[in-house]
């Protein structure tokens, strides 16, 4: 198991370099550096109020750049983070609009990417297909199950077609069994689009599972206590509890 840097022949896709965020005085973020490969799985992981989902909002457009550089594909902007123009959010809460049906929920996405009425529909109704859910199309969000929501939410980010996914603890609201299952589920997913994405996570089972590289942010705003390249596992491989025991040993540090 090793620690390491950038480590590749190939230009990062994503890079983020001397990053700093504070609200008024209070400092959130500084000094962050990262990067992630085209295909590749982020998971940010750190104490409670570390700035995880700060940086984000950051990579989301959502919060405007202080300090510091973000570049996807070896482009920048000063002002705010390049990636809002490529990436897709999906927040802690699946956020479904109660008074939409899952299609129109689902076509959301792609309608918010400019596409009209009539093909944001026609592309949600392929990807509820693809993942199981052509028999809810109509079905009210209320009627749905934890983990189909989530389903749901999730295809509603793939539908904008953005390249990269940022996702802020979308599983937390799940119980055991069911997150596990939209795991897989998710992990499916990326492999089959060749997504890259970033993921918020408090679960450090998820992260090792969903993550390529693994960023343990500090307690205090400071640099990376640690970012780790991990390989493919199962929760069965018998590595997967001695990488999980690694990265609690670092949250602890």
């Amino acid at each position: 198991m090793t620690e390491t840097g950038l480590g590749n022949v190939n230009e990062p896709i994503l890079q983020i370099s001397d990053l700093s965020f504070a609200y008024g005085d209070r400092q959130v973020l500084a000094d962050i550096a990262l990067s992630l490969d085209s295909g590749q799985c982020l998971a940010l992981v750190g104490p409670s109020g570390c700035g995880k989902s700060t940086l984000l909002k950051l990579l989301a457009g959502l919060l405007p750049l202080q300090s510091g550089r973000v570049s996807w594909d070896g482009k920048s902007d000063s002002a705010h983070a390049i990636t809002a123009q490529v990436g897709a959010l999906m927040p802690q809460s699946d956020a479904l609009y109660p008074w939409l049906r899952v299609l129109d929920n689902v076509a959301l996405g792609a309608r918010l990417a400019g596409a009209s009425k009539r093909d944001a529909r026609a592309k949600a109704l392929e990807l509820l297909t693809q993942v199981g859910l052509a028999d809810f199309t109509q079905a009210w969000p209320g009627e749905l199950s934890g983990g189909m929501r989530s389903r749901v939410s999730f295809v509603r980010t793939l539908s904008s077609g953005r390249p990269l996914w940022l996702l802020d603890e979308p599983f937390g609201a799940l119980d055991a069994l069911t997150r596990e299952e939209v795991q897989d589920w998710l992990l499916q997913q990326r492999q089959q689009h060749g997504a890259t994405m970033v993921i918020v996570t408090h679960d450090v089972a998820e992260a090792v599972l969903l993550g390529d590289r693994i960023a343990v942010l500090p307690k205090e705003p400071g640099a990376l206590v640690a970012e780790l390249e991990v390989p493919q596992l199962t929760r069965a491989d018998a590595d997967f509890v001695t990488w999980c025991e690694q990265v609690r040993a670092l949250l602890k540090a």
